[in-house]
This record gives structure tokens, C-alpha cells and sequence, in this order.
């Protein structure tokens, strides 16, 4: 089996570069300036003489003497020079140690003719001394901006670009000394598909994934056991049989209803989607902020598309694109994912791992992250499995694959049975009826996962709500004690509920066993009562009473700061404060909201007023 090290293959060459550029020039020597005055010397004088073309001046004269010659020459020119910060991103060591690539590269930069950038149309075709075309306008060439434009010289014009202009490379060789794309390279070499890449007679299109993406590779190839005809089809899959660029891909997603298909050199299709903002009154279509790959498994970059060769076009990603028998399934891909590992220890308990791994069915899964099962007894839950997995199935939308983009206001049948509810929020946040997406489009060959804060318990009773969460424990307990577990549950109640450290000290033990069910059930209000609606009864006088559950009335009073915005909600006079952070804690048709205090009904008092 080979193993390739994307990291480790590109510092050698990463530091060899750096280097160089040091050695190159002065501290000074990476600042452009914006205006030079005329001066009486040629193109070779000025890259001889200008401390920001260093680069450029070491590259011409020890890849081949003559070229500086040719800068020289009395004929006019046109230079497309890259000042010494054009050739940060490349492995300049590499390109010294291939003179005859060089010598083309530096030569494909040079036309035989002077254009001021006041010449040049859009678009227009210049023919490079290497032999290649180049594509030049007055605000760039192949693509790449100016730095600064139309520095005269005695022989001709020269533009200072700020990138090399390598498009007369093939696709390899482009990958090969552009550090960006060095490890995926690397990749190709190791499995020997760089000649696929070189041939001059193909037209393809490679989508790069970035050095972070491509170090996913190793540990996959660790957990399947791949082999390299394996590893090779994954890299096949990341090529098109045909150059597509950015914009032919844009005005094939606009034409499809915003989804297009390709076919890999690997075989198999890959899946492009648009993902737009919200269209604006009078727009058929939205913006169009980015283009995703299968379902989420990857993201093209935008701003680094189009990079131009003699055998095709690349175009960079964020992700790593599988072929079908390599991706995960949602089980896989949960189990491999940070921060959902008692998620993953939760469909292991239940055997619901199994059923999320059948790679025939379809799912969209709402998985709860490690901090939001912190809030609650998970050693409870995962000793009742019965519980836990119809916990676990109302997150689970069967028969869908729902991306982020696919994603729409409404209800969802999950699996359990029950619906969820996705709505959206400020600055286009995704809830799941209470609980926030956190991370998006985790993909599957199977579906897609979506992550959340919070555990969905909405469709439970208050009681086990109550258990699960660690917060409140003890209310459980002693409502456990006083026979009134099943009184809480049964719907439209809203539950005060105080947190552990509330109980403490606050002498509930000290009742008896009649006046502690009647403490209890004077938490409860028989109608569904959420924060907003306490809120807006508070608007009149800042007071609201209201009768509980055991009889007695309860008194809620606001607390406002000087410019009269609410701080927070008093109850009976300062026996208890609600927690606003906690709040609106959804169970059937119910609310819970959490206190700091226990209450007393007025009547326990000696004087019977509240205390």
C-alpha cells in the first residue's frame, strides 16, 4: 500500500522557496512602487535594476542567458513582468531546477510588439514570444489584475502583474510548482496519474482540494483498507472528461434549474448545486453566493477558479470528492466527525446504527453535538434504549436527503413519527424547532447530517424532560416522591421550574408531605404559557397574576433598566427569578422555564402574604 504525507512533501519545497525570495531581495524588495518616473533603459534594464523584479531577474538569467538579451533588444516589446510578490504562491526553487520549463514560462510573459494597456481590447489575442497566445485587456491578461500598467521603456511597455502566467503548462505541471495545489500533486504522482495530466491532447477540467481537504485522504485510506486502484479512482473522480470553467458551469446551473451533472474520467457523475441568496422583488433568481458538489461533500472556491492550462482548466475546492463505494454512511460519517462522539455511542446503544448505515435507504439526520447532550443524564438515556431510540428516530428524516439550500420553513416527518419544525432566523440561521444548526451538509452516501446545539425532546412529556435534563434533577425527585411525576404530563401546562442549586438550602425538606405537593403543583400554570406571552402581559403596569395549578395566585413582576428595556422577571416578590437563557424549553404541548428560587404559596407564610 502507498501512503502519501501532503503535509511533509510540500514544506521541502515550501522552504526552499522561501528562502530564495530572501536571499533574492532586499527588505524592501517585495514593494512595488505605484508611479516610477521615466527613465532611458530597456525592458532588460528594468528587470535588472528595480529591486521589486529580482524575482524575475534571477529566474530570466539562470534559466537562460540569452532572455535578458532579448529584453534588451532594440524591437519594441511588451513585458507582463511579476514583481517579486507574484511568485510567493510558486515553488521557485523547482522552477529553477527545470531551466527549459522556465525559459518558456518567462518567454510566454513577453510579446513582440508594444501595447499600452490604451491598445489592448477586450480580450484580445496577443501571440507570446514562448508561441502560446496570450488573452489580454486593459485590466488584465489570462485572467491575472496589474499591479501597476504602462511603465515605458526605451523599447517598448512594460505591465507589472501580480501573478506568473503559467497557462501554456499543462494541468500537472501547473500543480506541480503552484504551491496551492503542490499536495494534490503530490497525490497524483505518488499514484502515478501526473502523465494523464500532461498530455496536451486532453481537455479536462480538475477540481484541487486544498492541502486541508486532501489530508482527509489518509485516514480513509487507513479505515477502508484502500488499495491504490482505490486511491486512484478517488483522484479520477476529482477530474471532468471535459474543460468546464466557471462561467460554463454557472450558465449550465442556470439553465437546469440550478443543478448539473458531469461525468468524471473515474466514471462516475458528479453533481453541481447553486446555492443563492434570496432573490430580490422582481428576480427570478437569487445571487448566486457559491456552487457545492454532491450534496455539500465539497465547495468550489470562487475566488480561485479558472486556472487556465494547455489540457483543461482548474478550479479549487474545500472538500474531497468520493466516488460512490468510498463515502461514508451516515453512520460513518457521525462516527468520524468531532464533537458528535455520544451521538455516535447513542446509535451504538440502540442498534440504530445499523439502520442509519443501510446504504440503501435515504436519510437526513439532526445530530445533536457532545456540548448539547452535556445539558442532560446521558448515563439515563443510554440505560433506556426503548427511550433513547425514539429519542434518536425524531431526528431523523427518512426518505430525504435535505442539504442546507434544500432546507425550507415547515414541518418534517421524522422517522419516530412526530414532526420537527425548521424555521429560520436572523443573519440566516437554521433552527430545528428550538435548537440551532451549527454545522451544515456533512455528507453521506446515504444523506446528509446537520448539526445542532441542542437535543430535540420537544415531543416528550414534561416529567422525562425534566429527568433528562441535569439542571433539574431534583424537581423530578421530589415531584417523583409526592406521586406527581404524571401530574406535570398530559399538555398545555407551563412548569417554574427550579434548578438543583435552588432546592438547596431553601428548606423544601422541611415541609411536610401534603405542603411539598402543594409547593409543587403551585410551580405549575394550567395553560401554555411562553416567555413572549409573559412578556407582553408585563407591558401594562410591569405586573401580571395569574392562578397555578394548586390554587393560589402567583405574581410576576418586571425588572427594566433605565431606559425602560426589560432585565429580567421577578416572581412573588423576589422568591425566585426566571432564568431568561432558559426558557421556552418545549415538552408536547407544554413549557418549562427554569428558576432560581423554590416558591411558597402565599398561604404558608404566617401573615399569608408572599415571601
Amino acid at each position: 500500500m502507498q501512503m502519501f504525507n501532503p503535509t511533509t512533501s510540500r514544506l521541502f519545497p515550501l522552504m526552499l522557496a522561501a528562502t530564495l525570495l530572501m536571499s533574492l531581495s532586499a527588505c524592501d524588495s517585495d514593494e512595488i512602487p505605484t508611479d516610477v518616473d521615466p527613465v532611458d533603459r530597456t525592458a532588460a534594464e528594468l528587470v535588472e535594476e528595480a529591486d521589486f523584479l529580482s524575482t524575475l531577474e534571477t529566474a530570466a538569467s539562470e534559466s537562460d542567458a540569452s532572455l535578458l538579451e532579448t529584453l534588451g533588444q532594440s524591437e519594441p516589446l511588451t513585458v507582463f513582468a511579476p514583481g517579486n510578490p507574484a511568485f510567493e504562491n510558486w515553488d521557485v526553487e523547482g522552477l529553477l531546477a527545470n531551466p527549459t520549463l522556465l525559459t518558456d514560462v518567462i518567454r510566454y510573459h513577453v510579446v513582440d510588439e508594444s501595447f499600452t494597456t490604451g491598445d489592448l481590447g477586450e480580450g484580445q489575442t496577443l501571440a507570446s514570444l514562448q508561441g502560446t497566445e496570450l488573452s489580454a485587456s486593459a485590466g488584465s491578461v489570462n485572467g491575472v489584475g496589474y499591479f501597476r500598467i504602462d511603465q515605458d521603456v526605451t523599447n517598448g511597455t512594460v505591465h507589472i502583474v501580480n501573478n506568473l502566467l503559467f497557462s501554456n503548462r499543462t494541468i500537472a505541471e501547473r500543480a506541480e510548482f503552484f504551491l496551492p495545489a503542490n499536495a494534490f500533486y503530490n497525490a497524483l504522482e505518488e499514484y502515478e496519474l501526473t502523465a494523464a495530466l500532461n498530455d496536451p491532447a486532453d481537455d479536462l477540467t480538475a477540481f484541487v482540494p486544498t492541502e486541508a481537504s486532501l489530508a482527509g485522504l489518509a485516514p480513509l485510506v487507513q479505515d477502508q483498507d484502500l488499495t491504490d486502484a482505490d486511491v486512484t479512482e478517488i483522484l479520477q473522480y476529482h477530474l471532468l472528461t471535459e474543460s468546464v470553467s466557471a462561467g460554463e458551469l454557472v450558465t449550465a446551473l442556470s439553465e437546469n434549474n440550478d443543478t448539473f451533472t458531469a461525468e468524471t474520467v473515474q466514471g462516475e457523475d458528479l453533481v453541481f448545486t447553486a446555492v443563492r441568496a434570496e432573490p430580490e422583488e422582481g428576480e427570478e433568481q437569487g445571487e448566486l453566493t457559491g456552487i457545492t458538489i454532491n450534496g455539500g461533500q465539497a465547495s468550489i472556491d470562487l475566488g480561485n477558479v479558472d486556472l487556465g492550462s494547455t489540457n483543461g482548466v482548474s478550479h479549487f475546492i474545500s472538500g474531497l470528492l468520493l466516488p460512490e463505494a468510498y463515502r461514508p454512511d451516515a453512520t460513518e460519517t457521525i462516527a468520524s466527525t468531532d464533537g458528535l462522539g455520544t451521538l455516535s455511542a447513542a446509535l451504538g446503544a440502540t442498534g440504530l446504527d445499523a439502520t442509519l448505515g443501510d446504504r440503501s435507504a435515504v436519510f437526513t439526520v439532526f445530530a445533536p453535538s457532545d456540548d448539547a447532550f452535556s445539558a442532560y443524564d446521558v448515563d439515563y438515556l443510554l440505560a433506556n434504549t426503548d427511550l433513547l431510540s425514539e429519542v434518536l428516530t425524531y431526528h431523523v428524516v427518512g426518505g430525504q436527503e435535505l442539504p442546507a439550500s434544500a432546507l425550507e420553513e415547515g414541518a418534517l416527518p421524522t422517522v419516530q413519527g412526530d414532526e420537527i419544525t425548521v424555521s429560520f432566523g436572523e443573519e440566516d440561521a437554521v433552527f430545528v424547532n428550538s435548537a440551532q444548526v451549527t454545522q451544515t451538509d456533512l455528507s453521506a452516501v446515504n444523506g446528509v447530517v446537520h448539526v445542532l446545539d441542542d437535543v430535540l425532546l420537544e415531543n416528550q412529556p414534561v416529567s422525562l424532560q425534566l429527568r433528562a435534563l441535569l439542571a433539574t434533577r431534583t424537581l423530578y425527585d421530589n415531584l417523583a416522591n409526592a406521586e406527581l411525576d404524571g401530574a406535570v404530563d398530559g399538555g398545555d401546562l407551563t412548569v417554574f421550574a427550579p434548578t438543583n442549586d435552588a432546592f438547596e438550602g431553601s428548606g423544601f425538606q422541611e415541609l411536610t408531605f401534603n405542603e411539598r405537593s402543594e409547593a409543587l403543583q403551585y410551580h405549575v400554570l394550567p395553560s401554555a404559557v411562553d416567555s413572549a406571552t409573559l412578556i407582553d402581559a408585563l407591558e401594562a403596569d410591569d405586573t401580571f397574576t395569574t392562578e397555578t395549578l394548586q390554587g393560589e395566585d402567583i405574581v410576576f413582576t418586571a425588572e427594566r433598566d433605565e431606559d425602560g428595556a426589560l432585565t429580567g422577571i421577578t416572581i412573588n416578590d423576589g422568591q425566585a427569578s426566571i432564568d431568561l437563557s432558559n426558557v421556552d424549553i418545549e415538552a408536547e404541548s407544554s413549557f418549562i422555564h427554569l428558576i432560581d428560587g423554590v416558591l411558597l404559596p402565599p398561604s404558608f407564610t404566617e401573615d399569608g402574604d408572599n415571601a
